[in-house]
């Protein structure tokens, strides 16, 4: 589907006491050269997840789109849920404290490529 500038990308942290964090990343404020960049750091119960999400494809042909989150192993330490706010169909890509990656439920979720 195509992906639309008004819409957030939504990141929900769920730390080991269960208390869940939600950033929510504007796509239309976070643009550079046609893509998606973001990087930054969440403070979820004291411990810092830091993050770098970007697009490779972008509505490619109308509704395409190919996501990149760097999730570095050592400096994340809490449950990740990646979202598009709005997207009822379920989520994109997750990941548990260990890193696990764990395929979306979305429809428009492909299984995940490791790097």
């Amino acid at each position: 589907r195509e992906i639309t500038l008004t819409e957030n990308i939504v990141l929900r942290f769920i730390n080991n006491e269960l208390n869940e964090i939600i950033e929510e990343i504007p796509v239309g404020d976070n643009l550079a050269n046609g893509q998606v960049f973001w990087e930054g750091v969440v403070d979820v119960g004291g411990e810092p997840q830091h993050l770098i999400i970007q697009t490779h494809l972008f509505n490619e042909a109308g509704d395409t789109t190919v996501f990149s989150v760097h999730r570095d192993r050592s400096k994340n330490t809490t449950q990740l849920i990646f979202e598009l706010g709005g997207d009822e169909t379920g989520f994109l890509i997750s990941y548990n404290q260990d890193g696990e990656v764990l395929a979306g439920t979305s429809i428009y979720a492909q299984e995940p490529i490791g790097q």
